[in-house]
C-alpha cells in the first residue's frame, strides 16, 4: 500500500498555493487523511494512502462522467461536485455541501461488489436500518443508483450519508 505520509497540512498548503487559494480551516479527519476548507468555499481531502486516494478519485470521475449527481438529486441527496485533484499530493478538491448529502467514497468498491457472506450482508443491512431509520428506503434507492454504474458503497456512517 503506497503511503503519502502524515504531512496533510503541508500538502494542503502546497495544493492551495499552486491554485492561488488558502487553507482556511480543518474540517475533519481520520485514519485515512484530513479535510480542509479553502478560501474558494471548497473542501480538499488530503489522503494518507495512495490506494484510497486513487479509488476515491476514480469514483468521483465516474460520478462526473455518468452524471450520477443529477440522478441522486432526484432522491433529494447531493454529491459534492468534483473540482480537481493532484496525483503527486494525493488530494481531491470538491465543493462544500450541506445535508442531505452522500460523500466520502474511499471505502467504495468499483466494478464488483465486496464478497460478503449472507450473514455479513444481513448484519450490514440491520445496522443501517437502525442507523437511518425511516430514511433507509431513500438511502437504499440512492445506493441502487450507484450500483447501476458499478459503484458499491459500504461505509454508510452518518458522516458520509446524511439523509436529513
Amino acid at each position: 500500500m503506497g503511503d503519502f505520509g502524515d504531512n496533510h497540512l503541508e500538502r494542503a498548503l502546497d495544493y492551495c498555493a499552486q491554485r492561488n487559494k488558502e487553507v482556511t480551516e480543518k474540517l475533519g479527519g481520520g485514519q485515512d487523511g484530513e479535510v480542509f476548507a479553502t478560501s474558494d468555499d471548497s473542501a480538499i481531502k488530503v489522503f494518507k494512502y495512495k490506494d484510497l486516494y486513487e479509488k476515491e478519485r476514480e469514483v468521483y470521475m465516474r460520478i462526473f462522467d455518468k452524471n450520477i449527481g443529477e440522478l441522486i438529486k432526484e432522491e433529494s441527496f447531493r454529491i459534492p461536485t468534483f473540482l480537481g485533484y493532484d496525483d503527486s499530493l494525493g488530494i481531491i478538491e470538491m465543493e462544500m455541501v450541506n445535508p442531505p448529502y452522500i460523500l466520502d467514497f474511499a471505502g467504495a468498491s468499483l466494478d464488483r461488489p465486496k464478497d460478503l457472506t449472507e450473514e455479513q450482508q444481513i448484519e450490514w443491512e440491520l445496522e443501517n436500518i437502525d442507523r437511518f431509520g425511516d430514511s433507509w428506503d431513500r438511502v437504499q434507492t440512492a445506493l441502487a443508483i450507484f450500483r447501476r454504474f458499478k459503484i458499491y458503497l459500504y461505509d454508510l456512517s452518518l458522516n458520509n450519508i446524511r439523509p436529513w
